[in-house]
């Protein structure tokens, strides 16, 4: 990735979080001018539900979810560490929280993703970004945890893409901070991890890029396991997730260029625009199916392409050559 890359000139600091806040404040904008025009209800609604069922002692995972006091089309798939994420936000309204959330995450991953290269805001641009915003998803924060290690603990309100982000980019923060996280939400609910796993018994939309007509083709960038972009790409394809285009917010660490980012965000438009023409829309089954082909074809296979053009180099991640050091001593010491 360009953030490794010798000769590249790091942006200051300054620029950076000018740059940064602007976004962050452009995109609360947003979010506040398209209130009307938005959708009743975002992702980040039921966190926020959740965070203020446990404010009152409640039991997230009964409030929300078809027919419940909280109508969602699905139960409440999320680990109560991403309601506990959300309890800040709790004391504010919906509509502001939205705002809060968006802002806030879109400042910290523009200010993650432009230590080198300004080319990454493109992201910005992206199909994937504007679903994320208009329904309030994870994947901007999560992406930007990635890149802001001391983030990383985050990855644990949304395991799937948390542990694809992990596997690219480990960190001990991440493994000790998430820890923290599930002992303190056992603490609060010591029942949640049952509940939640009752509650994935019911999903019904989650594909995984790998079993798609493409999806095994995206193994190849294992050839390039020193890059972290190549271990992302492998991970994403092997985790399951609701194939749908703000999904592919993280994608957007694999481009190296202008040129690549420009495709990248281009092409996530064209893959918006196919799923527009599908004959079945959500929550029908089918959607989902057909969404992950589009996007397998239209993103990942664009971004398999420009990981193999590289050359299969780069710096065993900090934690990994921690553990193996660890491990390789302990042999050492229990050899005769």
């Amino acid at each position: 990735m360009t953030e490794s890359t010798p000769g590249r000139t790091t942006v200051p600091l300054r620029l950076r979080v000018a740059i940064a806040l602007a976004v962050g404040l452009l995109c609360a904008l947003l979010v506040v001018v398209g209130a009307e025009h938005a959708l009743p209800v975002s992702d980040f609604d039921q966190c926020w539900v959740a965070a203020r069922a446990l404010l009152h002692g409640h039991n997230p995972y009964d409030a929300i979810g078809p027919g419940r006091a909280f109508e969602w089309r699905f139960p409440f798939f999320y680990p109560l560490p991403a309601a506990l994420i959300a309890m800040p936000f709790a004391w504010f309204s919906v509509s502001v929280t939205r705002a809060l959330f968006i802002s806030m995450s879109a400042t910290l991953l523009a200010f993650a993703i432009i230590r080198r290269d300004y080319h990454r805001l493109l992201l910005f641009l992206s199909a994937g970004f504007c679903v994320s915003l208009l329904k309030s998803q994870w994947e901007p924060l999560l992406t930007a945890a990635a890149l802001l290690p001391a983030l990383s603990w985050v990855f644990v309100a949304k395991p799937t893409v948390g542990a694809a982000l992990f596997v690219a980019f480990p960190s001990r923060t991440a493994v000790l901070g998430g820890v923290a996280l599930v002992a303190v939400s056992l603490v609060v609910m010591p029942a949640w991890p049952a509940h939640w796993i009752q509650m994935l018994h019911q999903e019904t939309h989650m594909r995984t890029p790998l079993i798609t007509p493409l999806g095994p083709l995206l193994l190849l960038a294992l050839l390039r396991w020193r890059r972290p972009e190549a271990r992302l790409l492998v991970a994403l394809a092997c985790v399951p997730q609701t194939l749908i285009l703000y999904m592919t917010v993280p994608l957007f660490l694999i481009p190296g260029t202008l040129g690549e980012s420009a495709l990248l965000a281009a092409l996530s438009w064209v893959a918006q625009a196919t799923t527009f023409t599908m004959p079945h829309q959500p929550p029908h089954p089918s959607f989902y199916t057909d969404s992950a082909w589009v996007i397998v074809m239209f993103l990942y296979v664009p971004c398999l392409i420009m990981v193999l053009r590289r050359r299969n180099e780069g710096e065993m991640p900090a934690l990994v050559a921690w553990l193996l050091a660890r491990v390789s001593r302990r042999r050492v010491v229990a050899a005769p």
